[in-house]
């Protein structure tokens, strides 16, 4: 299920992670100058955690580079929000693996309750942003993992695609990499008929609401996985 968001107190109280800034700045002048100008914002954890991260997507938007990174969403505050919508970040790809605060508190014991609504709230706050500035961007891109703690979510996950207005929903099978404690995540044939049921009402409902998705090949590959 990945490595679960700290609670919201905890982020705050813990100071951001250093990177060698220097470092990062002197490669990213060097890739600039072979002519890459696509970059996707990654890492070892959440990008947002890292202290330098908004100066270093700024550099990239300032010499015209499409950027986009997959994060978990819980550090996207308002400030950040306003941030990124400056420097025309493009596309927010977030995991959140729930459409749901129950569920999301099932896929990530421990969590505050708090952190599900808060994302939210700042995602609306985003479109309501965008909206208002007349911008497109950042776009933001929502990814469901489908396992066994979240099948019954499929649906309510395309709903909160909806409410928080994203541009698009990617729904995904879980990648056990062949290794046995992963095959556990792996919905059982039961929670996978259920999940192609939600399916069925899914496609019609984004595409009612405008959010482009990728269905048809999520459930070509889903179907190969249980196999």
């Amino acid at each position: 299920m990945g490595q679960n968001p700290p609670d919201k107190k905890e982020m705050k109280s813990l100071l951001k992670v250093e990177a060698d800034s220097d470092r990062i700045k002197t490669v990213i002048s060097q890739i600039l100058r072979m002519g890459t100008r696509n970059f996707q914002l990654g890492g070892n954890g959440e990008p947002f955690f890292y202290k330098n991260v908004m100066e270093i997507i700024g550099i990239l938007k300032a010499a015209g580079c499409y950027c986009s990174t997959n994060t978990n969403g819980t550090l996207l505050d308002r400030e950040t929000v306003e941030e990124l919508i400056k420097m025309r970040f493009d596309d927010l790809r977030i995991t959140t693996l729930a459409g749901t605060n129950e569920v999301y508190k099932r896929t990530h014991p421990g969590i505050s309750k708090k952190v599900f609504s808060d994302m939210k709230e700042n995602l609306q706050y985003l479109a309501e942003r965008k909206d208002a500035l007349g911008v497109q961007h950042p776009k933001i891109t929502l990814c469901f993992i489908v396992i066994r703690q979240n099948f019954d979510n499929v649906y309510a996950f395309a709903e909160f695609a909806a409410e928080v207005r994203a541009e698009r929903v990617f729904y995904r099978p879980v990648d056990d990499v062949k290794e046995q404690g992963l095959r556990n995540l792996i919905p059982t044939q039961e929670q996978a008929a259920f999940v192609e049921e939600q399916l069925e009402a899914v496609e019609p409902y984004l595409e009612s609401k405008g959010v482009s998705h990728n269905i048809k090949y999520f459930r070509k590959v889903f179907r190969q996985k249980l196999d």
